[in-house]
C-alpha cells in the first residue's frame, strides 16, 4: 500500500511540473529586433549633400549595427558596406578575404527613401566608395 501511494505521489508531481512548464512556455514573449538595441545607444549619422560626396571611410571600429541608408535627393554614389577597418587585405586582422567581410552594396541609382538594414558588424563599419558622386543622403549606425 505504501508503495502505491509513493508511486501515485511521484506521478502526480511529474504531471504538475509538466503542466507548470507548459504554462511557462505558452506565455507570449517580447522580442526586440536583432541587434537594434546594442548598448541602448542612439544611432550615429553622417550625411552628404549636393556638393559633398561620400569618400572611403571607416565609420566605426569594433562591433555595432548598420542601421539604415536614407536617400533624400538624387543618389549618384555607388558604395559597398564592409565589416572591416580597411580594404587592404594585408592590414586586416586574420587577413580575411573581401568575400567574407562584404555586407551589402548600395547602387548609384537608388530611389529616394529609407532603406533599413539593421545588420551587425564585428570588426568595423567601412564604407568603400566604388563610384563617387553627390546627392543628399544619410547613413545611420551604432
Amino acid at each position: 500500500m505504501k508503495q502505491a501511494i509513493v508511486i501515485i505521489a511521484i506521478i502526480t508531481s511529474i504531471v504538475l511540473i509538466g503542466v507548470a512548464i507548459g504554462f511557462q512556455l505558452d506565455q507570449p514573449k517580447q522580442v526586440e529586433p536583432v541587434l537594434s538595441g546594442i548598448g541602448g545607444s542612439p544611432y550615429n549619422a553622417t550625411s552628404s549633400n549636393s556638393s559633398i560626396a561620400f569618400v572611403d571611410t571607416l565609420l566605426q571600429e569594433g562591433y555595432g549595427t548598420f542601421g539604415s541608408y536614407v536617400v533624400t535627393g538624387a543618389n549618384t554614389t555607388w558604395f559597398d558596406v564592409l565589416n572591416a577597418t580597411t580594404t587592404n587585405v594585408n592590414l586586416r586582422t586574420g587577413r580575411k578575404a573581401t568575400s567574407t567581410i562584404f555586407r551589402t552594396s548600395i547602387p548609384a541609382s537608388l530611389a529616394a527613401g529609407t532603406y533599413t538594414f539593421d545588420f551587425a558588424f564585428t570588426d568595423g563599419l567601412y564604407i568603400d566608395v566604388v563610384t563617387a558622386g553627390v546627392g543628399t543622403s544619410t547613413l545611420t549606425w551604432k
